[in-house]
């Protein structure tokens, strides 16, 4: 989990700041709510609210206006910014149902444990 969420989010984010403007990068991510609650009445079988309804729609409208305006020549820096919420959102689902099961020191310990082989390739390069 912390290999995968963790890195996986932390390494896209980053990427993509080399690929659009940083107040682009910045903001796309924080879509990862939105994505938590349509991800969570998929995956964890929640109930689907119309506030959440609400909320996801107007987070996505707030990307889209925040987007479209800088789409020309970043669309992979937006691409990956859209990803790191996308990754982010699944590590939220799947700690949450790790600490239902096995508790949390046990699933904090794994996404540490499996973080740091990660950290130190990277530390490495």
């Amino acid at each position: 989990m912390g290999a995968v969420g963790i890195e996986g989010s932390t390494f896209c984010y980053y990427t993509a700041l080399t690929w659009a403007p940083v107040s682009l990068v910045v903001v796309i991510p924080y879509m990862y709510p939105a994505l938590v609650s349509l991800f969570s009445a998929f995956f964890l079988k929640e109930r689907i609210t119309y506030n959440k309804i609400t909320g996801v729609f107007l987070t996505l409208l707030g990307i889209i206006f925040t987007t479209v305006p800088f789409s020309s020549g970043q669309f992979l820096g937006i691409v990956l910014s859209i990803v790191t919420a996308i990754v982010y959102a699944f590590y939220l689902i799947l700690g949450s149902a790790s600490i239902h099961k096995v508790g949390s020191l046990t699933t904090s310990t794994v996404i540490i444990v499996s973080a740091m082989p990660v950290y130190g390739v990277l530390v490495g390069i």
